[in-house]
C-alpha cells in the first residue's frame, strides 16, 4: 500500500497496512459535545452544529453526502437512556465496527478510499482520528474500572467528537465543493419534518401506556383544563385537539432530502460509465488545448511564419469552456480553456507585459490540468465499478443510520418499501433524472441497463438494515443545541455554537460586543474553578450582578418587534435556567444565553458578516458601534411615530410577566426570589415608561443606551483578556 511520509517517519515494518497512529500536524478537533446525566445514565447528548469537525478539504468544509445533522441524531438516539458504563461500551463497539475496514485491503471502503484524489493526506486522518478516538475511549474504560461516573462523561464527550472527526473523513462522506463554501441543503427544515413525526409516534405510544395502566375514573371528569387567573377565577378551557399523523410521503420525502445525491453522484463517474464518447473527452480536451496553446505561444514568441487561425482558435477553445464549465474537477482544464480563448481574442490588442502575462497563464494552467486530466481519466477506466461501489455505500449507510436515528418516520413513511434496494434505486433514478437530464436517456440503453442491474445487486447484498418497530424517546427532549458548553473541574469550559438570537431579529443578529468576547469572558470566569459546585456558585454570583446591573434596566427601551417577541420573558426564563440547571456547562449555556437577550446585546440592524472577530481585534473593533448606532436612530423613530403602540405593548409585556410570577412550582420563577424581584423591578418599570409615552412624546434614549452598553463592553474586554 503506498503511503503519505509528511513530516512522518514510518519504518517499511510498520508500514503494513492502516492502522489507529498519531500524527502531527493535522487540523484540531474544537467540538465538544456534552454528555448530560440523570444519576448514572444518559438523560441527553448535546452537540452543537458550530464548529464541526475538521475537513479533508482544508479550509473548504465540502457537501456531506449523508446530512451531518444524521450522524448527530444517531449518537443523541442511541445514547438516550443508556447507563453511563453502556455509553462507554458502545461508543468502543461502534467506533470498532466502523474502523473495522482499515485492515482489510480489499474492503469496498479501501477500494473507495484509493480512489480519493488525496488518498495521501486522508490516510494520516483517519489514522489519526482513529488514535486520538480510541485514547479518550480508554480514558472513559478506565473511569469505568474506577466506577467513576465523572470521569467517564468527561472522556466520552472527546470521544465522541474525534470519533465524528474520523467519520467526516471516511471516502466520500464529505465531497468536493464546486463553490468556494457549503451552501447546505435546507436540512434543518426537513429535520423539522422528521421529528415532528418521530414526537407524535412516541406521544402516541406514551398515551396508550398510561390508559392501560391507569384506573378508571370513578367520578365524571369534565373535560378541559383548568386555569387559575391572577383574580382567582377558574377558567375550564378546551383540550386542544389531537394533532394530525404525519404525511407520510413528507416524511418520505425529507427523509431523502437528508441524503444529498448532488453530492454522491459527483465522483462516481456516472456519465463515464454511461458513454464511452463521454470516458475519452478529458484526454481529448486537454490534447486540444495543448495544440491551441502551441499555435498561440508561437505567435505569442513572434514566431509569424504561419497563418494563424486566432477566430478558429477562439471558438475551439471556447466550445470546450462551455462544456466544462460547472465541472468541478475539471476546473484548471476549464480555466486553460477560458484563458486561451480570451487570448485568441484579445491578442491583437496586447502590449508587450500583457503578452507575457498571458503566456504564464497558459502555462500555468496547462500545467495544473495534467493532473486532473490523468484523474479524469483514470475515473474514466473504472467508472462502472466506481459507480457501483460507492453510490451502493452511500445509500445503504444513509438508510441504516435513518433506521436508527428515526425508526417510526422510516417505519411510518414507506421510506424501505418495497425493499430497501428498491427504495433507493427508485430514489437514484428520479434524481439522475432531476440532475443529469441528459444522462436520463442512457438510463434505458444497454450500457445504463447493466449498470443499475449491478447497481441493484450491490444493494441486495448489503446486511440488513436495524429493526423500525420501536419509539426512541429521545426526540422529546432534543433542543437543536445551538450553543453547547463543556466544563472539566479544575480546567475550564469549552463553548461550542452560539444561542439563537432573540425573537424580533432576523438570523443571528448583530452582536454589539463581539461573540468571542462575551464567551472568552465566561470561560475566564470558569476558569481554574476546582469543582462543579464551584463553577454554579460563579455563575449564580455573574447572573445575580447581572440582574441588578444597569444592563437590564434598558428592558423599557427596547425595539416593538423585540418586545412583541418575547424577549424580556425568554432573557428571564434564561436567567432562571442558569441558577437551577445541575450541572456548570448547562448553567453557563443558559448563561450566554441569557448575555445574549439583555437588552441591546444583540441588535437586527448591521451587518452580519462577522468582522473578522478575533481576540487579537482591539477593544473599538469588538464592538459593533455602527449597528448599534443604526438600531438606535430607527428606535428613535419608532419611539416618535409609535409611541402609542409601544406604550400598549409595553403594559402586556408587564402583565405576562407578572402573570408568569403567579405560577406555582419549584420549576417556575416565583422559586428563587432573585427573579422574583428583578421580574417585579422590570415590570414596574415597563408601565413607568407606558404611561410616560402615552402622556407625551417620547424621550432620547440613545446617549443613555450607548454608554450602558460600551461600560459593557469595556468590562467584558478586559475580562476576556485576563491574564
Amino acid at each position: 500500500m503506498k503511503r503519505a511520509r509528511k513530516d512522518d517517519e514510518i519504518s517499511m515494518e510498520e508500514d503494513a497496512g492502516m492502522r489507529a497512529r498519531e500524527h502531527g500536524g493535522l487540523p484540531a478537533v474544537h467540538l465538544r459535545p456534552a454528555v448530560l446525566l440523570a444519576g448514572n445514565s444518559v438523560r441527553r447528548v448535546q452537540i452543537s452544529p458550530s464548529p464541526r469537525t475538521p475537513s479533508p478539504y482544508g479550509s473548504r468544509m465540502g457537501d456531506h453526502t449523508v446530512a451531518w445533522a444524521v450522524h448527530l441524531d444517531v449518537i443523541k438516539a442511541e445514547l438516550y437512556g443508556m447507563p453511563i458504563e453502556d455509553a462507554v461500551v458502545w461508543l468502543q463497539k461502534t467506533h470498532n465496527e466502523a474502523t473495522r475496514w482499515m485492515a482489510d485491503a480489499t474492503s469496498t471502503q479501501m477500494k473507495m478510499l484509493e480512489w480519493l484524489s488525496d488518498y495521501e493526506a486522508r490516510v494520516l486522518r483517519l489514522e489519526d482520528s482513529d488514535f486520538r478516538t480510541r485514547t479518550h475511549i480508554d480514558e472513559a474504560l478506565k473511569g469505568m474500572v474506577a466506577g467513576r461516573a465523572d470521569e467517564m462523561t468527561a472522556a466520552l464527550g472527546p470521544a465522541l467528537a474525534h470519533h465524528l472527526a474520523y467519520v467526516n473523513y471516511t471516502p466520500y462522506a464529505t465531497v468536493r465543493n464546486l463553490k468556494d463554501r457549503s451552501t447546505g441543503s435546507a436540512e434543518a427544515h426537513y429535520r423539522k419534518i422528521i421529528m415532528q413525526c418521530e414526537r407524535y409516534y412516541v406521544t402516541q405510544a406514551a398515551k396508550r401506556e398510561e390508559m392501560e395502566t391507569e384506573q378508571a375514573p370513578t367520578q365524571p371528569v369534565q373535560p378541559g383544563k383548568a386555569t387559575l387567573t391572577r383574580t382567582g377565577t377558574v377558567i375550564l378551557q378546551p383540550e386542544p385537539p389531537a394533532p394530525a399523523p404525519p404525511d407520510p410521503a413528507t416524511v418520505k420525502a425529507a427523509l431523502w432530502r437528508m441524503f444529498s445525491f448532488d453530492a454522491a453522484l459527483r465522483e462516481t463517474g456516472l456519465n463515464y460509465a454511461l458513454s464511452q464518447d463521454a470516458a475519452l473527452q478529458p484526454r481529448k480536451d486537454s490534447r486540444t488545448l495543448g495544440m491551441l496553446a502551441v499555435q498561440l505561444m508561437k505567435h505569442l514568441n513572434q514566431r509569424k511564419s504561419f497563418v494563424l487561425d486566432q477566430a478558429g482558435i477562439e471558438q475551439q477553445a471556447k466550445a470546450i469552456s462551455e462544456r466544462l464549465r460547472g465541472a468541478g474537477s475539471q476546473q484548471h482544464l476549464f480555466k486553460a480553456a477560458q484563458t486561451i480563448k480570451n487570448v485568441a481574442a484579445n491578442m491583437v490588442f496586447a502590449e508587450a507585459d500583457t503578452i507575457e502575462y498571458y503566456k504564464n497563464q497558459i502555462n500555468k494552467y496547462l500545467a495544473l490540468s495534467k493532473a486532473e486530466t490523468q484523474s479524469e481519466t483514470t475515473k474514466a477506466n473504472d467508472s462502472a465499478e466506481r459507480f457501483v461501489k460507492i453510490t451502493s455505500h452511500l445509500l445503504h449507510e444513509h438508510q441504516r443510520l435513518c433506521s436508527i436515528a428515526y425508526p417510526m418516520s422510516v417505519a411510518g413513511s414507506g421510506f424501505l418499501a418495497p425493499s430497501p434496494a428498491e427504495a433507493a434505486m427508485e430514489q437514484l433514478t428520479a434524481q439522475i433524472a432531476v440532475l443529469y437530464p441528459k444522462l436520463k436517456p442512457k438510463l434505458s440503453m444497454e450500457a445504463g441497463v447493466k449498470l443499475l442491474a449491478a447497481l441493484k445487486a450491490e444493494l441486495d447484498k448489503m446486511p440488513k438494515l436495524p429493526a423500525v418497530d420501536q419509539p426512541k424517546g429521545w426526540v422529546t427532549d432534543d433542543t437543536c443545541d445551538p450553543l453547547v458548553v463543556t466544563f472539566t473541574a479544575g480546567k475550564g469550559a469549552d463553548v461550542n455554537g452560539r444561542p439563537p438570537a432573540p425573537a424580533g431579529v432576523a438570523g443571528m443578529g448583530c452582536h454589539t460586543t463581539a461573540w468571542v468576547i462575551q464567551s472568552t469572558a465566561v470561560k475566564k470566569l470558569l476558569r481554574g474553578k476546582a469543582t462543579d459546585e464551584d463553577g454554579l456558585d460563579g455563575l449564580e454570583a455573574a447572573v445575580e450582578s447581572d440582574l441588578a446591573s444597569d444592563l437590564v434596566k434598558l428592558d423599557r427601551y427596547l425595539p416593538l418587534a423585540q418586545l412583541e417577541g418575547g424577549q424580556l420573558k425568554a432573557m428571564f426564563q434564561a436567567a432562571f435556567d442558569t441558577l437551577t440547571d445541575a450541572t456548570t456547562g448547562e448553567s453557563a449555556a443558559s448563561y450566554l444565553t441569557f448575555r445574549n437577550l439583555l437588552p441591546f446585546a444583540t441588535v437586527d440592524a448591521g451587518d452580519r458578516g462577522g468582522h473578522g472577530e478575533s481576540l487579537e481585534a482591539g477593544m473599538e473593533q469588538t464592538f459593533d458601534a455602527k449597528a448599534l448606532g443604526t438600531t438606535l436612530e430607527l428606535l428613535t423613530e419608532e419611539r416618535r411615530r409609535a409611541r402609542r403602540q409601544i406604550a400598549a405593548r409595553l403594559r402586556t409585556v408587564a402583565d405576562e410577566l407578572e402573570e408568569e410570577l403567579t405560577c406555582e412550582g419549584t420549576d417556575r420563577w416565583r422559586a428563587d426570589y432573585r427573579i422574583t424581584a428583578a421580574v417585579e423591578d422590570s415590570v414596574d418599570r415597563l408601565r413607568e415608561e407606558a404611561d410616560l409615552l402615552t402622556a407625551q412624546p417620547a424621550g432620547d434614549v440613545t446617549p443613555l443606551i450607548k454608554k450602558v452598553r460600551e461600560a459593557e463592553h469595556r468590562r467584558l474586554y478586559l475580562e476576556a483578556h485576563k491574564a
